[in-house]
């Protein structure tokens, strides 16, 4: 009787346990997610638990990063020659 009692009341599976049916009793299949732990969810369901991860996101944030500064001096050098334009043009209507 413990033993049935302690089953149901169990509120953590491992990721095998979930994939297995039928599924354990008292799992409800449309919140599966609630039953990992928060270390299992990441690594199974996000994919954030390998280092080849890590490493990925590290470089698309350093790809976005290089890519704003790019953009943010290109922008820049457009401004500085918009303005000189607009400088000598002023420069020379007063001529």
């Amino acid at each position: 009787m413990s033993e049935v009692l302690s089953k149901l009341c169990q509120t953590m599976y491992s990721w095998e346990e979930l994939q297995k049916r039928p599924l354990p009793d008292g799992v409800d299949p449309l919140r599966l997610e609630c039953y990992l732990t928060d270390e299992e969810f990441e690594v199974q369901c996000l994919g954030f638990g390998t280092v080849c991860w890590a490493t990925r996101r590290i470089s698309c944030l350093i790809i976005i990063i290089i890519t704003i500064i790019i953009i943010t001096i290109s922008h820049a050098d457009d401004s500085h020659v918009t303005q000189q334009g607009r400088a000598q043009g002023r420069a020379q209507g007063q001529h």
